[in-house]
């Protein structure tokens, strides 16, 4: 393998591990029936967009993922 793919196998793994986290955050948020949606890097700063329907407010949320 050579050190661009491997750079590029890196890069596709954590993609593939912050994806994951955003899901994972946005399954434990409607567990608690906070309505969430994923921006899939289209917001820039946003990860997911939280809206609790009880009290009326919508939140930003990022998401952090550590790969080990």
């Amino acid at each position: 393998m050579t050190e661009t793919s491997i750079k590029n196998k890196a890069r596709s793994d954590g993609q593939m591990i912050g994806l994951s986290a955003e899901f994972f955050v946005a399954a434990e948020l409607l567990k608690r029936r906070i309505q969430t949606s994923v921006t899939f890097g289209n917001a820039k700063a946003i990860d997911l967009l939280a809206h609790n329907g009880s009290t009326g407010k919508t939140f930003s949320v990022q998401v952090k993922a550590l790969r080990k």
